[in-house]
């Protein structure tokens, strides 16, 4: 999904996966849940704070 668009952090990802442009993806998309998540909890835990 979205990650830094930088030549340097794309060589290192790739480096790091060792060229699997799929498992480069798929990290992406990991982050993407998981910060969605995380906003999806603050969200619910404001809601229950200020529906009391």
């Amino acid at each position: 999904m979205a990650q830094p668009r930088t030549k340097r952090w794309r060589e290192r990802l790739l480096t790091h996966f060792k060229g699997d442009e799929q498992k480069v993806k798929q990290r992406a998309n990991t982050f993407f849940l998981l910060g969605f998540a995380f906003i999806m909890a603050g969200l619910a835990y404001l809601y229950r704070l200020t529906a009391m």
